[in-house]
Parts: structure tokens; sequence; C-alpha cells
């Protein structure tokens, strides 16, 4: 009799179960949406989110939207080709053509936004669906020191990248993996960001050469099965690649992997040959590399949470390190205790890792801040491997304390922009005191208020060309950008020094080929070559570079007509506004407004 009762016992608490984790789901997805609408709010707030490049992106859309209306055809040129870091030009392009450019711009932020903790819920339901309420991790790290910096490309190729490792994980020993599904994901990521695209493509061709969990047990498909084996799996072939029953086995993976990538690294190989024999294309920087020492690369464990508040964001971000370091070793311990399936993530968070430390700071033909941007990928990568609670319980109490962090740092994002917003209105209005159509020169003045590690006002004069055109030195035209400047418009130079100011601050320098100057010149600059081999130069910085001093030229000065800048003026810029080719004629809040004195002559007549 007893025995008859089994089965309904069996379905009734197996039906328990289930309702129990269909509740769990509905509120995970109800608190997610939450924080997600909540996440948006200072950002939709604001008419000038505080992002340090985020105007210099908008001021570029605007030049593609009106390249022959506003006569940005004499300075720019167009670059037709299918360039890396472009995704956020094209979103914004095709947003701005339905409403306006800052409209656009705010949407691509909200995908950005919204994106990282979507495409986080996936990887950790795709490595392990138990352990879905790590997902919320990813709400206090949505306003990161990246974000804020107005990286959108690298914000944007962040949630595709851990969408395109979530999906190669669900379907990695599936009879027929989606290859042409990833392989599109995996061209989103590099039309996102370069970097993005080859840490992704390391993580995955590491995962793809070690063994993986056939099942939800932990069951590896390069451990022995339980049935007998057969004459051909006797033979002696390498375990690691035979696989188990049912599945394809590494070396199946591996080529799934290199098939996935194929055409993005053709697409990248044509690029290559593309800028190489076109005159108008070519990369004019040589191969130079930076490289930051091992201390500076240590403090960006905490620094990815410090933006404009670093006294209460560096509060936020102890307390979430520390909850997830604490579970971090304890899902640690349970790999090395009860080996299971998941101890084939590992390679994922350590191929990250080992980018962080072997990565360049960046290069003057592309990207600054290289290895951080590897960083995020880490932690991120890393949370599959945390620890979460199996009772019901602790797992609620797990998300009340994220949620609790997630309102407290939203909060101080709403208030550090509300606050930065009323400085950007005083700013804006000194900038619409130039006439239209007018040659500036942005000040980059020295910063008299804690700002963190963000200086939102660097790029905001910006705003004067999105609103009344004319041109300024510094918009954004990189390798990977689609606008060029036909002939760079005049800049301070470094008197005496052979070599770029950014030469002279970097403690060390890698050079493949030629480089631009000799070893002599670089000693002058500070520069001592400590190894070469071959075509590869290392350049070691001995003892701490001094500040040099920005010469203003006659060019500069009998060129831009108007400066503007906010913050407080360093001694070489002092020296030109306070000399008798400029006057103030506008100031509010710490913005200021210089004008060159024949044309102040000619609007008073």
């Amino acid at each position: 009799m007893a025995e008859e009762r089994l089965p309904q016992v069996h379905a009734t608490l197996s039906g328990a179960a289930e309702g129990a984790e269909r509740r769990e789901a509905l509120l995970y997805a109800g608190l997610a949406l939450l924080l997600a609408v909540l996440t948006l709010l200072p950002l939709w707030s604001v008419r000038f989110p505080p992002l340090q490049d985020y105007p210099n992106h908008l001021w570029r859309i605007h030049i593609i939207q009106n390249y022959h209306a506003w006569g940005y055809a004499q300075h720019f040129r167009l670059s037709l080709i299918p360039l890396p870091n472009l995704l956020a030009d094209v979103l914004m392009t095709a947003l701005a053509g339905v409403t306006s450019v800052a409209v656009a711009g705010k949407i691509v932020l909200s995908l950005a936004l919204v994106g990282l903790p979507a495409s986080v819920f996936y990887l950790v339901d795709a490595v392990d669906p138990e352990k879905r309420p790590l997902g919320f991790f990813a709400f206090p790290l949505a306003y990161n020191w990246y974000f804020a910096m107005g990286f959108i490309n690298f914000a944007l190729s962040l949630p595709l990248a851990l969408v395109a490792l979530g999906l190669w994980w669900r379907h990695r020993d599936a009879a027929r993996p989606p290859v042409v599904a990833l392989a599109g994901v995996l061209m989103l990521v590099y039309f996102a960001h370069f970097v993005t695209f080859l840490t992704v493509a390391l993580i995955l061709l590491c995962l793809a050469l070690v063994p993986h969990p056939r099942n939800s047990r932990g069951e590896f498909s390069g451990t022995p099965s339980k049935q007998p084996e057969t004459a051909a799996q006797a033979s002696g072939s390498p375990r690691l690649f035979r696989g188990g029953r049912g599945t394809p086995g590494a070396r199946r993976r591996l080529w799934g992997v290199v098939a996935a990538l194929a055409p993005t690294g053709l697409a990248y190989a044509a690029l290559l040959l593309l800028m190489r024999w076109s005159p108008t294309e070519r990369a004019e920087m040589p191969l130079i590399f930076y490289y930051h020492s091992l201390r500076g690369r240590l403090r960006q464990v905490i620094e990815v949470f410090l933006t404009y508040s670093p006294a209460r964001e560096y509060i936020i971000g102890r307390l979430v390190l520390f909850l997830g370091t604490v579970l971090l070793a304890a899902g640690i311990a349970d790999l090395i205790k009860k080996r299971n399936g998941l101890i084939a993530w590992l390679p994922a968070p350590i191929a990250a890792l080992v980018l962080v430390y072997a990565l360049p700071v960046g290069s003057p033909a592309g990207d600054y801040y290289t290895y951080q941007r590897t960083f995020i990928v880490l932690l991120l990568t890393a949370l599959p491997l945390l620890r979460c609670p199996r009772r019901e319980t602790a797992r609620l109490a797990l998300v009340t304390t994220l949620v609790a962090l997630t309102v407290w740092r939203t909060a101080v994002v709403f208030d550090d922009y509300r606050r930065l917003d009323r400085i950007a209105h005083a700013y804006h209005a000194v900038l619409m005191e130039i006439p239209p159509g007018q040659r500036i020169y942005p000040l980059t003045f020295a910063q008299v208020e804690p700002f963190g590690r963000v200086e939102p006002f660097r790029h905001f004069w910006a705003y004067y060309h999105l609103a009344r055109g004319g041109i300024s030195p510094y918009a954004f035209t990189l390798v990977f950008t689609p606008i060029k400047y036909h002939r760079l418009l005049p800049r301070p130079t470094a008197p005496g020094r052979p070599c770029p100011a950014v030469d002279v601050y970097q403690p060390y320098i890698l050079t493949v080929g030629p480089g631009i100057y000799r070893p002599e010149e670089y000693a002058a600059c500070g520069q001592r070559r400590a190894v070469r081999v071959g075509p590869l130069s290392f350049y070691a910085r001995p003892a701490p570079a001094q500040r040099v001093p920005l010469r203003y030229d006659v060019e500069f000065h009998t060129y831009y007509d108007y400066l503007v800048g906010y913050g407080m003026l360093k001694p070489a810029q002092a020296a030109v506004v306070h000399g008798p080719r400029y006057r103030m004629i506008a100031a509010a809040d710490r913005a200021h407004l210089y004008v060159r004195l024949p044309v102040l002559g000619s609007r008073d007549q």
C-alpha cells in the first residue's frame, strides 16, 4: 500500500518544487524590471548626461548627419569602411533620423544600462540556472567608471559579449550548435568594440579546450562513462578530445568556436589590407603601445566603482566587492571539494585576468584604457563561480542586500547627475554667447571641484557645435571612427620636446619597427631603452615625469576666435587668455569664454 502511494508523493513534491521555482522566477523578474526602471531615472532626469566623452560622440553624429549642410565637408572626410567600434554611431545615426541627436544618444545609453544586467542574468542562467540571484550583482555595476567616461561603444559591447558567452555555453555540446547565431553576435561585438571582441575570442578558445559537463549533475564529458567501453573507446585516444557519450568533445567545440570567429576574423583581415593600400584610410600612426606599472593595474579593483563621488561610491564598492569576494571564495572551495561541472567555466575569468595584466594602456593610433576595459569583463565572467545559497530565505536575503545596494548606488548617481546638470546649464548658457559657425578652442582647465575620476566637462564644448556648427580641433577622429580631419587644426605643442606630450608621461613604451623617434630623442623625453629584440624596442622611464608646459604658438593665436573651458586656468593658458590677444566676455559658475580682440572689435562695430 505504501509502495503504491510513493509515486503520488513524489509527484506532489515535484509539483510543489516547480511551483516554488516558478514563484521565485516571477519575483526575480519583477524586481529586475523595477531596478531597470530605477537605473534609467538618473539618465532621463537631466538634459546633459555628465559623461566625459559623450558630447564628443554626439558631435560626431551631428557631423555625419549635417556633413554637407553645415560646411563640415571642408574640414572632415567620411569613411565608408565598416570599421570596428562603429555600433554606437550606426545606432545613434539611425535613431537621429526620427528624433533629435540628444534623444538618440540617451536611447543608446539606455540600451547599455539595461542590457548589462539582462545579459548577466542570461549568462548566469546559461552556466547554472540555480544561481539566477547572482544576476542582481550587475545592477550596482551599471553606472561604472567606463560608462561615466562616455565609452559608449564599449558599454554596448559588454552585454553582447556576455550573450555570446552564454549562447556558446548553453549549446556547447549540442549536435548542431548555433554557429551562425554565435557568429552574428560576435560580429556585433566586433562592431561595438574591438578590445571586447579580442577578450571574448580568447575566452571562447580557452573554454573550448577544457573538458565540459555533459549534464546538470556535473558529469564531465571527459570522465569515464558507467557503460562498458567499446574497443574504439579503449584505443587510448586522449580523453580530453574524445568527449563523453552523446557529446562532440573538445575538438568539435574548438572547431565550432573557430567557425564562429572566422567571419569576423576575415572581415578584420580585409580591413587591414584595405587600410594598408588605401591612401585615404591608411593609419598614420606607427605601432606604439603604452604600459602602466603592476601597482597601477591593481588599483582597478576598486576604481571601477568610482565616478563623481568617490567617498560615497568607495563605501558601496567595498560592500559589493566584500560580498562578492566571500561568495567567490565559497564557490571556489566548492569547486575544489566537489569538482562539479562549473570548474569548466574557470578558464573564462582566468583568461580575462591574464589580459588585465598583459594588455597595454593604449596606443596613439587607437583606444586608451585598454587593459582597464578587460577588468570589468573579469568581474562579470567571475559571477557564475560565486556560491549561491540554496535555502529560500538565504537566497532572498542575498537578493534583498543587492537590491538595497542598487537603490543606494542609484540614489548617489541621481544626486550627482542633478548637481552636475545645474552646472552644465550654466556652462551651456556661456557657450550660447558665441555666434554661429565660429572656430573655438577648448581649454582643458585644471579641475577645481572633486569630480572624482571623471571630468564631466572636458568635452562639454561640443554642445556648442551641436547647436551652432563651427569647428574645433578635438573631434574624435581616431583610426576606428567614421570621420577624419582633412588637415589637423592647430594645437598646443610641448616646447623643446621631440615627442608628443602623451609620450612624456608614460611609464613604459613598446615600439614595433622604427617608431616615430630615434633612441636619443626618446632619451630627451626621459625614456631609456631597456630591451631590444628585433623590431621590438621597450623603453622605461626611470623617474616620474615632470609636467611639460604647453606652448600656444602664433598659428594658434591667429586661428581660434574663441576659447572656452571650465575650471581653473593652467599657467600656460593663463599667459594666453590674460595676454593682449584675448579677453573674457562671459562667465558663469566656473565656465569661461574668451574672444580674440580683433574679433571683439569687429563685433562692436
